[in-house]
């Protein structure tokens, strides 16, 4: 930390300084040890810097760390307000079309949220962060799409490849719950009690993996269409 502190001294107003002094702070709390009041100061001094490098800022970089980081702590109109600074020095990146896509969906306004994020995506293609954030936004639209989240969550940002693979998968555990399933109507036709725990467990997993898969590739299709409709013309 002390590197972080004669860097600071040496550019009071370098935004990146302040905000690698800040980090280093916060850091600095985790070898600390039953002394209540060191652990507050370091976060109100981190708390300040923050607040410092924010004023400072007119880099890039140094707005989007911070657009970053006003997100992580549910700051959404300051990560807005960094963010559209930020893009107005580069409007070709994603990042700052995925800040204010997160800061949207946050104030309940899904359309405004698929809008920035889908052309996040157009900017930086195959993003899995930017593929996440989609599904989300449309998971608000749907509420069986949201319901399944975690797992449509995972399957949008699979290649073609992880999706095949899937398949096998599940063509796997489908052929488990047939023969578990056979077993179990085998042993009821001969007035036994069936083991019914794999069978209800498998058909249970097929049926939620289904589901998430069936899901997912809607939302894969809806977001490669509205991609075409706001795809640039060729020159």
């Amino acid at each position: 930390m002390r590197l972080a502190e004669e860097a600071a001294a040496d550019a009071p107003e370098n935004a990146d300084a302040l905000f690698a002094l800040a980090v280093a702070r916060l850091q600095a709390n985790r070898h600390i040890r039953f002394n209540g009041d060191a652990l507050s100061r370091n976060v109100v001094a981190a708390r300040d810097l923050f607040d410092d490098a924010e004023r400072f800022a007119r880099d890039y970089p140094d707005l989007i760390n911070l657009a970053e980081l006003r997100l992580q702590q549910w700051d959404y109109p300051a990560a807005e307000s960094l963010a559209r600074r930020a893009m107005t020095l580069d409007p070709t990146q994603a990042h700052p079309f995925r800040i204010l896509a997160e800061c949207a969906l946050a104030a309940k306004r899904p359309e405004e949220a698929y809008d920035l994020a889908l052309e996040a995506l157009r900017l930086a293609p195959g993003s899995r962060d930017v593929l996440r954030l989609l599904a989300r936004v449309l998971s608000r639209r749907r509420g069986l799409t949201r319901a399944l989240s975690p797992g449509v969550d995972w399957m949008v940002e699979m290649d073609r490849g992880g999706l095949v693979a899937l398949l096998a998968l599940m063509a796997a555990l489908g052929a488990v719950f047939s023969y578990a399933l056979s077993f179990d109507l085998a042993r009821i036709a001969q007035g036994e009690s069936p083991a019914l725990l794999v069978s209800a467990a498998t058909g249970a997993a097929l049926l939620y993996a289904l589901a998430c898969y069936i899901a997912a590739l809607r939302v894969r299709l809806r977001i490669r269409r509205d991609l075409k409709r706001i795809a640039l013309p060729d020159f």
